[in-house]
């Protein structure tokens, strides 16, 4: 119910989800509280954002992504990690009807080494839909999923601008014609036990829109950054005086 509070452990005794939001939108405020001040995260973030505003070559748009770790989903807790389950924030993207390309070579070392194929999910990509390769590449799907989930919540107040289509048009014909290869050829995660996690969700999708969106995006993301590093002092301080 809106308005009430969530406490509980964040371990096995309480394995939760979330039904997908179909229809509206929804606010979470997420906190954790730990009484071990090695699990203390405010000093850490404190140091890395004062870092990043003093860094002015660091795109501070681009998503840090946690560990591969972090977004693994198996329906069977004892599995091996990297078996019988999948990415959360692919599958997100799978079932919103979006493809991840990457480019051949990198695939193929990835092959040749024996590389973690998940590692290519913290890599740059392209997004791809209804058979055509979006030229923007993306820092990784992270990145590419909050820009996703950004356009679906801005999809109704976004114009298409007349002249932008051309432009859309020829940037899929020149990525097309790249070195791409579409990621679930490597990745290989189960499409069916997405499907039995998350609601489909198709929309009807514009790729001028989806244009719009990115600028949009960024505009949004630097906005909030200059709102959190104005507290960065106060927030600092607080820290010191805990």
């Amino acid at each position: 119910m809106a308005g009430d509070a969530l406490i509980y452990t964040a371990d096995d005794r309480n394995v939760h989800s979330v039904d997908e939001v179909v229809d509206g939108e929804r606010l979470t405020l997420t906190l954790w509280f730990t009484r071990d001040s090695s699990y203390d995260e405010d000093a850490k973030l404190v140091a890395l954002l004062s870092q990043i505003s003093l860094d002015s070559q660091n795109n501070t748009c681009v998503p840090f992504p946690a560990s591969n770790h972090m977004y693994w989903y198996s329906p069977d807790p004892a599995s091996q990690y990297g078996v019988n389950g999948f990415d959360v924030c692919w599958a997100r993207l799978h079932i919103l009807g979006y493809s991840l390309y990457s480019d051949h070579d990198r695939i193929q070392n990835s092959r040749s080494n024996s590389s973690d194929p998940l590692d290519l999910l913290n890599q740059p990509m392209r997004l791809g839909r209804d058979g055509k390769v979006f030229e923007m590449k993306f820092h990784n799907n992270l990145h590419a999923l909050q820009v996703v989930l950004f356009y679906c919540w801005k999809v109704s107040d976004l114009k298409s601008s007349k002249g932008i289509e051309e432009d859309i048009q020829t940037t899929f014909q020149q990525s097309s014609q790249e070195e791409v290869s579409d990621l679930n050829t490597v990745l290989h995660f189960d499409s069916q036990l997405v499907g039995a996690f998350f609601c489909e969700d198709r929309f009807a999708f514009d790729w001028n829109d989806f244009s719009i969106a990115i600028a949009a995006w960024e505009e949004y993301v630097h906005r909030l950054r200059k709102e959190l590093m104005s507290r960065i002092p106060q927030w600092s301080l607080g820290n010191q005086l805990c």
